[in-house]
């Protein structure tokens, strides 16, 4: 991920975006944490320094999460998740408290780079959120793929499955599930038997020290597959239910965002 939107291209002048942020981050109806507040500071205030090439994955896994040296954005996928909390928490505000700021800062999906404008700009692009997700499509059939495991990765698995259903309610979707024992076959063109207009396919695949956690989302009527992602984390990673219920909230979002484009 990256980017280069600079001050000058907003056309807001960078000592009125400084006052904005310090005020947008010290507000307590903004729903972030201190450290993704800090995360939030960091992204925009190397913008306007002219550092916009150094917004990626790792350096702020470095520089505002502590990871060490070896920090793998590819292995830890704790800078894009807490990056769509932020994306999450500033529509939120200026949805409520902040619906009147003539100032906003928003982190546009794809990238790390903030972007500024006045409410009537051009750069302030709205997200799709979670609650957006139209009512004819919120039904969804959650399976299981994994196949076969030990018992170590079926407990991940289950971890995995339980958190990726209750983000999905909490999103608002009507959530059905069929265990992957109930489709032996593995067939996909189920079609009109399926209780949901779309499918969710989760798997947890053991990978020497790593556990990938993959996830597919297709239509039930014509199989089309709208998205198909996954992420690896190391079996030494600790807490282990924090990050996989992180994880799970990453691929609803995904979801989320993949039925609203549909």
């Amino acid at each position: 991920m990256g980017g280069s939107v600079s001050a000058d291209e907003s056309g807001l002048p960078p000592g009125v975006i400084i006052g904005a942020l310090e005020e947008l981050v010290g507000h307590a109806g903004l729903r972030l944490s201190e450290r993704n507040r800090r995360f939030l500071d960091f992204v925009v205030r190397e913008t306007l320094a002219g550092h916009a090439d150094r917004i990626k994955a790792y350096t702020i896994g470095v520089d505002v999460f502590g990871r060490d040296q070896t920090f793998d954005p590819a292995v830890d996928p704790i800078v894009r998740i807490e990056a769509n909390r932020v994306r999450s928490a500033l529509a939120a505000y200026y949805d409520r408290e902040g619906r009147n700021d003539r100032l906003r800062i928003s982190m546009p999906a794809g990238t790390y780079v903030p972007t500024f404008a006045h409410v009537d700009g051009t750069h302030l692009e709205e997200q799709p959120t979670p609650t957006e997700v139209p009512a004819t499509a919120r039904s969804i059939l959650v399976r299981d793929r994994s196949g076969t495991l030990d018992a170590e990765s079926a407990l991940r698995r289950d971890l995995f499955t339980n958190a990726v259903m209750r983000s999905l309610g909490q999103c608002g979707f009507k959530v059905f599930w069929s265990p992957s024992e109930a489709d032996p076959a593995g067939a996909l063109a189920v079609g009109p038997r399926l209780p949901a207009s779309r499918c969710l396919d989760i798997a947890v695949h053991a990978l020497g020290s790593h556990r990938r956690y993959s996830w597919r989302l297709w239509e039930s009527d014509s199989s089309a597959v709208l998205l198909c992602d996954h992420c690896d984390l190391e079996v030494s990673n600790a807490p282990c239910v924090d990050l996989i219920d992180r994880t799970a909230e990453m691929a609803v979002r995904d979801v989320a965002a993949a039925v609203v484009k549909a």
